[in-house]
């Protein structure tokens, strides 16, 4: 009975625990963000000279990147939709029209 005791009592401290936050400076986050731009999959020494850049630690910036990363990886497919939905749609209008005229 002791053992359910102990155990209620660990699971009621780790409830109680939240995660720390970091806060960005528009400075940080433009030196992440561009950053990103110019390689979304850096490698240890580019995350620890981003973090030498920023202040902040080598695994706040892979977190960083790995949530842009994954970020983009849900906007790419709509935008892409959104794309070919506007080339279809002109090409349907061109075709219409007797025009067509492909770039």
């Amino acid at each position: 009975m002791e053992t359910n005791k102990n155990t209620d009592q660990d699971h009621q401290q780790k409830a109680k625990t939240k995660r720390v936050r970091t806060t960005f400076t528009e400075e940080q986050l433009q030196v992440l963000q561009a950053n990103f731009n110019l390689d979304s999959n850096p490698d240890g020494q580019d995350l620890e000279r981003i973090a030498q850049i920023t202040g902040l630690s080598k695994r706040v910036t892979q977190v960083c990147h790995f949530d842009a990363l994954d970020d983009w990886s849900h906007v790419l497919p709509r935008l892409w939709n959104a794309v070919l939905l506007v080339l279809t749609s002109q090409l349907a209008t061109q075709h219409e029209s007797g025009s067509v005229t492909i770039p």
